[in-house]
């Protein structure tokens, strides 16, 4: 199962105790392009204890669980694929850290204002600084699917404001298991996300949409599917789930029938990522 709740993205089969009060934060859904993303302060990684993966955004910064460099580089630049990144090492993949890192004082109000797209690109901080990460960019033209709005228009709609009477708030953001992917109050931007993830491919938004939204999406996974999974994507036996045994629509029919939306194959040129340098981290 993978969870991508507004801050916090998990899955591990036996999950951690739950973080202390407040330390889950809720990040803004629209893009404040004044911001001048600010740099960690101090970055903590050590080698992982266990093997299961989970993320979490702070207040003051993040803290991740068994965290691979490759879903470092995946996330921080911008949710690419397999194939937009040259020459990283066979451990990028296999070799998990625990990371702790947080920025100043007095760039946690600016921190509070960035979107979870802003936040992640963070991570490139934490590859130049622990991993001695050096790169260069290349532009190729790879396979692309162009997700667009299907004749009918979106079969969902923007999410309701919170009840002001409700004792406890939602829980926001996307839940994923094998074949079915459920959304309260969630960026699209996840959706883009969880479906380049699930394919193996770059995923090019041009359906406009940019709201918060409450949908479930179900489909019969191809086996052996997908890319590699975003910040909690579980390496057990949970990760593999049970196919369903009723078979369903592809995700592709999935997408049009029960979103609305569609997904179509192409070419584009993409930005490509080339790694000159990378090293494992020394000891704190």
């Amino acid at each position: 199962m993978l969870l991508l709740f507004g801050a916090a993205l998990a899955v591990p089969a036996q999950p951690p105790p739950p973080p202390p009060p407040g330390v889950a934060v809720t990040m803004p859904t629209r893009t404040d392009t004044s911001i001048v993303i600010p740099q960690f302060d101090v970055i903590s990684v050590k080698p992982a204890k266990d093997s299961m993966t989970r993320m979490q955004f702070t207040p003051d910064g993040l803290r991740g669980i068994g965290v691979t460099v490759r879903f470092l580089l995946d996330e921080g630049y911008g949710g690419i694929d397999n194939e937009q990144i040259i020459g990283e090492p066979a451990w990028s993949s296999t070799e998990g850290f625990d990371i702790e890192a947080k920025v100043a004082p007095a760039d946690v109000p600016t921190l509070a204002k960035m979107t979870f797209e802003q936040r992640r690109t963070m991570f490139q901080s934490i590859l130049a600084d622990r991993f001695k990460l050096a790169v260069h960019h290349e532009t190729r033209e790879l396979p692309v699917y162009v997700l667009s709005i299907a004749k009918g228009g979106p079969k969902f709609k923007p999410s309701a404001p919170d009840d002001p009477a409700a004792t406890t708030p939602r829980r926001k953001g996307m839940m994923m298991n094998r074949g079915k992917l459920t959304a309260t109050d969630a960026q699209f931007s996840m959706l883009v996300t969880m479906l380049s993830r699930e394919l193996g491919r770059t995923i090019v938004d041009k359906t406009g949409l940019s709201d918060t939204y409450d949908f479930t999406l179900e489909w019969t996974p191809d086996e052996g599917a997908g890319g590699p999974q975003p910040a909690g994507a579980a390496t057990g036996p949970e990760a593999a789930g049970a196919p369903p045994t009723i078979p369903g629509p592809s995700i592709f029919t999935a997408v049009q029938e029960q979103l609305g939306l569609k997904l179509e194959s192409t070419k584009a040129p993409l930005d490509v990522i080339v790694i000159d340098h990378i090293e494992k981290p020394s000891e704190n």
